[in-house]
């Protein structure tokens, strides 16, 4: 009579001092690296695009501001030289005039303290 139960393969078990079991301990590490690398590489790309997309918000965001800026300022060095060259003898017209570029300025100013 030979013996009908299926032949069954057995991985050893047994443990080294302090370390995995034997047998094919090798591959299970070697999928755990894997892992690692992958999530690791996924959070490295993930980073690199939330860092992109900050930056194109800031261009995108403060680039118009500083261009507003420094138009702000040309204008009013423009009424300084204005004010400058007219002197004392400034009249009725150019200081309603340079009131009203005063006044425009301002209004540049607080749109952009607001940002």
């Amino acid at each position: 009579m030979t013996d009908q139960t299926p032949h069954v393969v057995q991985r050893s078990t047994r443990r080294h001092r302090d370390g995995p079991p034997t047998g094919h301990s090798h591959i299970g590490r070697r999928r755990h690296r894997r892992r690692r690398l992958v999530i690791a590489l996924t959070l490295a790309v993930i980073l690199l695009l939330l860092g992109a997309a900050g930056a194109a918000l800031a261009a995108f965001r403060y680039l118009p501001a500083l261009d507003d800026a420094r138009a702000l300022k040309t204008e009013l060095e423009a009424v300084v030289t204005q004010v400058k060259t007219a002197g004392l003898g400034i009249d009725r017209a150019g200081l309603t005039l340079v009131q009203t570029q005063l006044t425009d300025a301002q209004t540049r100013f607080d749109r952009l303290d607001a940002l």
